[in-house]
């Protein structure tokens, strides 16, 4: 294998360890979440976020992507911008993916639309603002987010 070819698997590597938090959070959710244990969650998410960002920033460099001797303020833009995009890849696909699951497993009405689905203890899918959005609506704002911070990772 060549050098170009271990740069493009290590980078890939990176973007896909992104997805960590997505696939904790939704094998630990997959039979419905007590409400009590939301903030918990939350946190879990977060610190998996992280942890897969450093993870994922430790491979770009090793992949030759970002340089090793980046300043503090490069290197503090280039872990933020790689948690951003792990928390966008959960922002986008989680609600989806865990009604469409909630729904496999009879946790939630097999009639109702997965995609029309809102959590009942997340903090923004109790928001007014965000219920009266409706489902599309919601979707191009988790979208654009997505899409900003893939702007942003590359």
């Amino acid at each position: 294998m060549t050098e170009l070819h271990y740069s493009v698997l290590l980078s890939i590597a990176a973007f896909l360890m992104l997805f960590t938090a997505l696939i904790i959070e939704w094998l630990a959710e997959r039979y419905g979440e007590g409400k009590k244990n939301h903030g918990k969650s939350a946190f879990v998410r977060v610190c998996w976020a992280f942890l897969s960002s450093i993870a994922s920033v430790m491979l770009r460099i090793w992949s030759g992507e970002i340089k090793p001797n980046a300043t503090w303020l490069q290197a503090g833009l280039v872990y933020a911008s790689t948690i951003f995009m792990a928390l966008s890849i959960h922002f986008l696909v989680f609600d989806y993916l865990i009604a469409a699951t909630l729904k496999r497993n009879n946790v939630i009405n097999p009639q109702s639309n997965w995609f029309n689905y809102l959590g009942k203890s997340s903090w923004i899918d109790t928001r007014k603002w965000w219920i009266a959005c409706g489902p599309w609506v919601r979707f191009g704002i988790r979208l654009a987010v997505f899409a900003i911070a893939l702007l942003i990772y590359f």
